[in-house]
């Protein structure tokens, strides 16, 4: 069945896929050295690269998937012999800036609880004073 699908599959992958569709690819096909698929493979990751990466980097919204992101990249060197030092940096610096823009968003967030919960207790304040005033105009 394999030999059926193969072909089809190789011509699909050569005109782009993901990096987690192309990490799979990798895992069930054979890529021997010297073999059409492994140049498919290769073209494919080429694809990715000029045209997916950016959006993929994009649409990472948590540390886990920054990191997955960088375990395709490092299956994608070591099992196709691609360079991607570039592609790696380029995935880290956007990890930082996220969790650094995360630290930044938790900081905010407890600063606004933290006024949140001081305009509650003062509110709650005001409201016991109040009935307290009713009670001593008896």
């Amino acid at each position: 069945m394999l030999n059926i699908i193969k072909p089809v599959l190789l011509n699909k992958i050569r005109e782009g896929c993901r990096s987690d569709e192309l990490r799979e690819l990798i895992g069930v096909l054979e890529l021997d050295v010297l073999n059409e698929t492994k140049e498919a493979v290769r073209t494919a990751f080429e694809k990715y690269r000029l045209s997916l990466f950016d959006g993929e980097v994009s649409d990472c919204k948590s540390g886990e998937q920054f990191d997955e992101l960088i375990e395709d990249l490092e299956l994608f060197r070591d099992e196709l012999g691609v360079d991607v030092a570039a592609l790696l940096d380029a995935v880290e610096e956007a990890k930082s800036e996220f969790e650094a823009n995360e630290e930044a968003w938790s900081d905010h967030m407890q600063d606004e609880w933290k006024e949140r919960s001081r305009d509650e207790r003062a509110s709650a304040r005001s409201v016991s004073d109040m009935f307290g005033s009713l009670r001593r105009a008896d």
